[in-house]
């Protein structure tokens, strides 16, 4: 039986109709679903149920980012079963089944559905659940991506997704909403940002708003929801600024928590962010990549982007741009600790940038990080790094496989300009 909280399943509100930047990127998916398919288990436990990349990276988020793949190629009017070498069928069955998967190896699951024993990411989250209850804040919120992609996933498969899914799905939000819903946002600046935990904080609590829109809680949620899509890209000289939002609440009084003398601040007075020791641009632009999946999400329950999502959004991209490199990355950090050049260039945040500020040179750069991105795959042979690399190397945290997952970033990108 489908939960009250969520009454009539709601349908996603995405045009049947591609355009030209949609349909690039919608040939970047189809590419790569043959490559998807390649690592796609069932997983016997539990009635049509699977998982990708063996089931067991960080919160869940090789099977999520995977489902919502092929969930959206399925979805559009214009996917090529020859390319993808699939029919539109069986990857809506496969994305369902990811979904459930997920489902029942979350925390709110039955408590012996855990994940794999052996999978390809860390060992550490082998026969284990996600949702990392008890393990703080940081790993606890990460999981906001992870339920917001399950959510748009959801809404793209439609009538075939039945009421024992609707039920489980209900109760991860639920548990999200439960540990978050009612949290003030954290401040950072120098050293941790803050940026992109608040960011993913937000998706979660805005996707248990959205779906549990007939939960009594579901109106605090939002508000919270928007407080930390808000306190995602805050400056120090906000706390002068008398200007108001929406809702008639001025910025000095969001970037103030509730009942307390503190401020919360995520960027440096310049609109950049600070990130493990380091000024740091893919960090600075996490702001709009959250904008990117928050757009996503609201466009998809057919409901209005909340400004609060917006906030801050035009400075950051206009020290960004100036930062971005011909080939549409955001200027990598010598010494950092992830790969030096990620899959995507960054295409979420340049698209974000494009299509809801109405950036001009984001278009450009945009189409710049695209050509990359498509000529990267090519010589990948559909993949978003070469099959010789990511199975014998690793990076800072994982097997170099792992990074596969990261077709999510164009995936997101493709439903923005879909939607919008």
């Amino acid at each position: 039986m489908i939960p009250e909280a969520i009454g009539e399943p709601p349908r996603a509100a995405i045009p049947d109709l591609e355009n030209t930047m949609s349909r690039r990127f919608l040939r970047v998916l189809e590419k790569w679903i043959p490559v998807g398919l390649e690592y796609f288990e069932d997983w016997p436990d539990r009635p049509d149920c699977g998982h990708f990349l063996g089931g067991c990276h960080w919160y869940g988020q090789e099977t999520a980012f995977c489902s919502l793949v092929f969930a959206l190629a399925a979805s559009s009017p214009e996917y090529d079963e020859k390319a993808g070498r699939c029919s539109r069928d069986e990857l809506r069955r496969i994305a369902l089944k990811g979904i459930r998967y997920l489902c029942f190896t979350h925390d709110s699951g039955p408590a012996e559905c855990v994940r794999p024993k052996r999978g390809l990411g860390r060992p550490e989250n082998c026969g284990t659940k996600w949702g990392e209850r008890g393990k703080g804040f940081f790993r606890e919120s990460q999981c906001g991506t992870t339920v917001l992609c399950m959510a748009i996933a959801v809404l793209l498969l439609g009538d075939m997704v039945d009421d024992e899914t609707w039920a489980m799905l209900a109760a991860v939000h639920g548990d999200y909403a439960g540990r978050f819903g009612e949290m003030e946002p954290r401040s950072g600046v120098y050293s941790d940002t803050q940026a992109e935990e608040n960011g993913w904080t937000s998706c979660g609590l805005a996707s248990a708003a959205l779906l549990l829109r007939r939960h009594p809680k579901a109106p605090v949620w939002e508000r919270t929801a928007r407080r930390w899509m808000f306190a995602t890209a805050t400056a120090p000289q906000d706390e002068k600024n008398g200007a108001v939002i929406e809702d008639g609440e001025p910025v000095s009084r969001l970037v103030r928590s509730s009942g307390a003398a503190t401020r919360v601040f995520t960027l440096l007075p310049d609109y950049m962010a600070e990130n493990h020791g380091i000024v740091h641009p893919t960090y600075t632009a996490s702001a709009l990549f959250h904008t990117a999946q928050l757009a996503c999400l609201y466009g998809a329950f057919g409901a209005r982007l909340p400004r609060h999502a917006l906030f801050n959004r035009e400075r950051i991209y206009g020290q960004l741009k100036f930062m971005t490199e011909r080939n549409g990355y955001f200027h990598p950090v010598q010494g950092m600790d992830w790969a030096y050049l990620s899959p995507d260039p960054g295409t979420p945040s340049h698209a974000a940038a494009a299509v809801l500020l109405g950036d001009p040179d984001a278009a450009a750069l945009e189409r710049r990080a695209l050509a990359t991105l498509e000529t990267r795959q090519e010589g990948n042979a559909g993949r978003m790094i070469a099959r010789t690399i990511c199975e014998k190397c690793r990076d800072i945290q994982d097997p170099m496989i792992m990074r596969e997952i990261l077709i999510y970033l164009p995936a997101l990108t493709c439903l923005l300009h879909r939607i919008y």
